[in-house]
Parts: structure tokens; C-alpha cells; sequence
């Protein structure tokens, strides 16, 4: 009877130590991932969000359509921008804005 106690710890140990490495494996693809793909899109996002909010009247923008105009006024989660020569003003929402160059 204790052999068969013995038998069954000692196929126990072996079974878990046998995973240890696919566990572990696991682990360190998980954050792998969490480097290279999740932590650079938080930063990306941390970025736009930081540079919608410093938007001031003046600035130069680049919608996300391709439209070139000049900030005009800034509301909450609105800007109107001022284009052309002949000072066409449109209202964008602010996460249409893929780029802003100060003046």
C-alpha cells in the first residue's frame, strides 16, 4: 500500500514539472505581446489624447480626411477651422484631427 502512496506523489511531482515549461513559455509570450503590442498602442493613445487637448486657437491642423486649416475656435469636443483663401469655416469634431502644427 505505501508503494502505491509513493507512486502516486512521485507521479504527481512529474506531471506539474512536466507543465512547468509550457507555463512558463505561456508567460513569457504573454508579455511579449504586452511589449510589442499593447504598450505602444496605450502610448499612441496617450499621445493623440494629449495633443487634442492642448488644441488653441491658431494652430495649424490636419484633419484625418486631408483637410489644411487654421483653428478658429475650440469648444469641448468641437473645432471650427478656417480653410482657404476665401475662409471657409468647418466644424470637425476633435478626433478627426491627425495633426496639429503650432503657429
Amino acid at each position: 500500500m505505501m508503494n502505491l502512496v509513493l507512486a502516486a506523489e512521485a507521479a504527481t511531482q512529474t506531471g506539474i514539472a512536466d507543465w512547468m515549461p509550457q507555463i512558463g513559455m505561456l508567460v513569457v509570450f504573454a508579455g511579449a505581446m504586452y511589449f510589442l503590442m499593447i504598450r505602444p498602442q496605450k502610448k499612441r493613445e496617450r499621445e493623440a489624447r494629449d495633443m487634442l487637448s492642448k488644441l488653441e486657437v491658431g494652430n495649424k491642423i490636419v484633419t484625418i480626411g486631408g483637410i489644411v486649416g487654421e483653428i478658429i475656435k475650440v469648444e469641448d469636443d468641437e473645432v471650427t477651422i478656417s480653410t482657404s483663401t476665401e475662409k471657409t469655416q468647418m466644424v470637425f469634431v476633435k478626433e478627426a484631427i491627425k495633426q496639429v502644427s503650432a503657429q
